[in-house]
């Protein structure tokens, strides 16, 4: 397989993109920021799904689950804090919801 060559144009299209992503979150509310990192998200999860199911053939839900219990853990720790007052999430909870999916991915197999 030929080695895929960048055309001239193409690292500029990059470093726009990553300006645009950069600049967003300034130019936008708090609700519209959260929804589309929701939606990137979801992006996320269904290019790995048609990654796995599309190109390799291989039915799983595997990923689904996990994406799901990261999803639970980020959802159900601020309830289990004593001080929920907050209207952010904690620094550390998404770390949390990592850790647990990637422990139970690691028990799993």
């Amino acid at each position: 397989m030929a080695p895929v060559r960048l055309s001239a144009l193409e690292p500029l299209l990059w470093a726009a993109g990553a300006v645009v992503l950069a600049v967003v979150p300034f130019a936008l509310s708090t609700f519209q920021v959260v929804q589309i990192t929701v939606f990137l998200i979801f992006c996320l999860l269904a290019v790995s799904l048609d990654l796995s199911w599309g190109l390799a053939g291989l039915l799983s839900f595997g990923q689904g689950a996990f994406f799901g219990l990261g999803g639970y853990v980020y959802a159900i720790l601020p309830t289990m804090r004593h001080r929920a007052r907050r209207s952010r999430p904690a620094p550390w909870q998404a770390g949390w919801s990592r850790a647990c999916s990637a422990i139970s991915r690691s028990t799993v197999g």
